[in-house]
């Protein structure tokens, strides 16, 4: 599988919804489920330290995502996480953040397909409605 052990995610405003889209290639098997987790730190361990995470299926989920193609077809798989104001909002302007992006396999293997950084911009304007 390859991976991107270098990946940036910036230029995205503080409280904006921003959808990230990945496509994960040479799967040894089809994804059936997807976690995009955010945390302070590199060696931030455990999951409950995460700033927030997003779990997908194959279902289409509003504000969370989805697996859009798992792969099965041709190796290839399509994800969809939805980041939303209550995410991003979350996050200090102009700090570097830890994402990565996780798969489980239909053999139930596990595979990080994408590790980096997310960075933010201020937002200026708050309203929402």
């Amino acid at each position: 599988m390859a991976q991107n052990l270098s990946g940036t995610i910036q230029n995205i405003v503080q409280g904006d919804n921003i959808d990230i889209t990945r496509t994960i290639d040479t799967l040894p098997a089809s994804i059936t489920k997807c976690w995009f987790t955010v945390k302070p730190g590199k060696s931030s361990a455990n999951d409950s330290t995460a700033i927030f995470q997003k779990t997908i299926t194959a279902v289409n989920v509003p504000g969370v995502g989805f697996i859009s193609d798992d792969g099965t077809t041709d190796g290839v798989a399509a994800v969809r996480f939805e980041l939303v104001n209550a995410d991003t909002v979350l996050l200090e302007n102009e700090t570097a953040y830890y994402y990565d992006i996780q798969v489980l396999t239909s053999t139930g293997k596990i595979y990080t397909p994408e590790v980096g950084t997310i960075k933010l911009k201020s937002e200026r304007t708050k309203a929402t409605s």
